[in-house]
């Protein structure tokens, strides 16, 4: 900066103080600004990306251990180990006691050998090199060398005690003395008040040790940090399960039904659908009751029952039902006074099949009498509506038999079997399965 402006500086001395100098400094200035231009274009072309900057830079330096280091760390960031080795093995040939160069190449080895040999240099060169320790530890509890690993985490945590990973490792460790790894953990989440994955993970360690209400404090400290944090709520619930505490768990469950439909930008609605379909779902899962019926025999008993019920009310005799009237007595015909007997087509046979369906049920759309009965293969024939009864209806005496349209009793379109409840409908079912399904 202080360059640039004494060469401005002077060219202004220069410009005031002679005429013929005019010229060649505009000629200069504009030669200035134009090779100023052109090589800021270059240059934001290699800060197009981070690859087209290390690139720019290794080609600049190429004898630079540090340049070597960074495009290592890019490629190994971009999944491509083997180009990463070779600029690290570049960068330790330029720089022997590079500490970080022999940490990052030694999370690259799939040898157990050669690892711990650069992760041992790098300790070597930098005895406070936090990663190298963690890795270290890493690698000796991986090859089931405990005491080398705990020895070498603990080490990692005198460097840094703030260093999270190395407590959790730690734990993992420290799995058959259940009183450490607690003092552990509850260090952690001392550390950490504000981590829901930690509380969660502590939660779980108190709730293995049957300590079911302080575990429920750290589920409730985990919810109030992040509401829709699932983990925290699914163990809450088995808390508050195993306590026996069926209507907090209710509660707990139409809570996390509110903050998922609210996090979706969707309404709640009335609470008693969330419990209703929730037994439902419990109680009547895989279990449903489905009838088809042929279109020829709907047709016939829609025709005989529609006869047989115009003309006894007619005579003003009095009937429970038209459709258990119908199909009361599977193999006899309705009397009539003015009925005409025609022999009918041969109803099909009238299949009741158990589907599994995970949430419907459809009983109640079958007549009872129909679950007692079934048809038989060759039954009577039953009446047909003559003029009178075509008259009472129409109000015309047309002297001809006239047949009363199939529209009523319609098979009920049958619902797709294993049809998931949509948590997202206006009016479906709110209960998420994943929650249920982990309780």
């Amino acid at each position: 900066m202080g360059c640039l402006i004494l060469v401005v500086y002077g060219a202004q001395r220069l410009w005031e103080g002679s005429d013929r100098l005019r010229r060649p400094i505009l000629l200069l200035t504009i030669v200035l600004l134009a090779a100023g231009c052109l090589k800021t274009i270059a240059r934001n072309q290699d800060w197009s990306s981070r690859e087209a900057l290390l690139r720019s830079g290794l080609k600049t330096l190429p004898h630079n251990a540090k340049m070597h280091y960074n495009f290592g760390n890019f490629l190994r960031d971009s999944s491509q180990p083997e180009p990463a080795i070779a600029h690290y093995r570049e960068a330790l040939r330029l720089w022997p006691t590079y500490a970080s160069a022999h940490n990052n190449i030694g999370t690259l080895m799939p040898q157990f050998a050669t690892a711990e040999y650069h992760f041992r240099e790098a300790i070597k060169y930098a005895s406070e090199h936090i990663n190298a320790h963690y890795n270290l530890g890493q690698l000796y509890r991986k090859s089931n060398r405990t005491t080398d690993a705990i020895r070498m985490l603990e080490r990692c945590i005198q460097l840094e005690p703030l260093f999270t990973a190395a407590y959790l490792e730690l734990v993992k460790l420290y799995g058959g003395q259940p009183a450490a790894a607690g003092r552990l953990l509850a260090r952690v989440v001392r550390l950490n008040p504000y981590n829901a994955d930690l509380r969660r993970q502590y939660g779980h360690w108190l709730m293995e040790q049957n300590m079911l209400l302080e575990a429920f404090k750290q589920y409730q400290e985990g919810i109030k940090i992040m509401e829709t944090h699932q983990l925290s709520v699914i163990g809450a619930c088995r808390c508050l399960r195993k306590m026996g505490q069926q209507s907090r768990l209710h509660q707990m469950v139409l809570r996390w039904q509110f903050i998922v439909r609210l996090s979706n930008g969707g309404i709640p609605i009335q609470n008693d659908i969330y419990l209703r379909d929730w037994s439902i779902k419990h109680e009547l899962r895989n279990r449903a009751m489905i009838y088809d019926s042929g279109s020829s025999t709907s047709s016939s008993s829609t025709s005989g029952s529609t006869a047989s019920s115009s003309i006894v009310k007619s005579n003003k005799a009095p009937i429970a039902s038209r459709n258990a009237e119908s199909i009361k007595d599977c193999s006899h015909t309705h009397p009539g006074k003015h009925t005409e007997q025609r022999p009918q087509p041969e109803p099909a046979e009238i299949s009741i099949r158990i589907l599994r369906t995970p949430h419907c049920n459809r009983s109640e759309h079958l007549p009872s009498s129909l679950k007692a009965c079934k048809l038989a293969a060759a039954s009577a024939s039953s009446p047909e509506p003559t003029n009178t009864a075509a008259t009472s209806h129409t109000g015309k005496g047309s002297g001809k038999s006239k047949k009363w349209s199939k529209t009523r009793h319609k098979p009920k379109r049958q619902q797709p079997a294993g049809t998931a409840l949509d948590p997202n409908g206006a009016l479906a079912p709110l209960l998420v399965s994943n929650l249920l399904d982990k309780l």
